[in-house]
């Protein structure tokens, strides 16, 4: 069995479609990983039902831009479970986990805005709370693959934060009292406490928010960041039976 992981789509719906095609046919993927910024709401759950769902299953994690009153008030109906049967569009909150294959996934979404005020409850931005719950969820399960929207800040994974956002980081995460960690290494710092509590961290990390492909290994994890989707050949693959990427 193969596993497609893919980036951000920011509501795409149907260039996120027609790639999905595309990579089931070429590698012959059952199950597809979305990295958050899906870009959740009425109208992407419109364009989703013109389309007639999704050929595959496809798990997200939420992003820092989502309709996050959409997102909570679906879950709280119970409205999710029909985008499950009718779409095949499955999403998995902060902290969840899931086996596929035999693959242990643990999720957990989220990241800090640089462009708008944070949106602490039921919002973008990632609690102490959630990070408890997720700490204790994934040292009972112990993921094989970890799915985040962001990355652990100051670890060493090395993402840089842009010039052009750097008003954008000083208004909005710095003086609003978040920390974005270190400019030539930031993400989140909720993730940088997951990493430094994991009784057994996971062999692959997967990320996007950055908009850029990036791979390094920390401590026998690979961490590895997917690009905003615009072209064909932007994502990775897991082949559950090599236990490994496909390169």
């Amino acid at each position: 069995m193969r596993i497609g992981f893919f980036g951000d789509i920011h509501g795409r719906v149907h260039k996120f479609h027609h790639v999905l095609e595309k990579v089931i046919q070429e590698y012959q993927i059952s199950v597809a990983i979305q990295v958050g910024d899906f870009g959740i709401s009425k109208k992407a759950i419109r364009i989703l039902d013109a389309l007639g769902g999704f050929p595959i299953p496809v798990y997200f994690v939420d992003g820092n831009h989502e309709d996050f009153r959409f997102l909570w008030r679906a879950m709280k109906k119970g409205i999710n479970k029909k985008w499950e049967t009718d779409y095949n569009l499955f999403y998995q909150p902060r902290g969840s986990t899931l086996e596929i294959q035999g693959v242990k996934m643990g999720f957990f979404g989220g990241a800090l805005h640089i462009g708008r005020p944070q949106k602490i409850i039921k919002g973008n931005v990632i609690t102490t709370e959630e990070l408890n719950r997720a700490v204790i969820e994934f040292s009972r399960f112990s993921p094989d693959i970890l799915v985040t929207h962001s990355c652990p800040a100051g670890i060493g994974v090395g993402m840089q934060g842009l010039e052009i956002h750097y008003w954008g980081v000083v208004n909005h995460i710095l003086m609003a009292g978040f920390d974005p960690g270190p400019k030539a290494d930031c993400g989140e710092t909720q993730h940088a406490l997951l990493w430094n509590q994991m009784s057994q961290r996971p062999k692959l990390w997967v990320y996007g928010h950055f908009h850029e492909q990036k791979m390094i290994e920390i401590d026998d994890t690979m961490f590895i960041s997917l690009p905003y989707l615009e072209h064909y050949h932007e994502y990775i693959i897991w082949d559950t039976e090599k236990e490994g990427l496909l390169f």
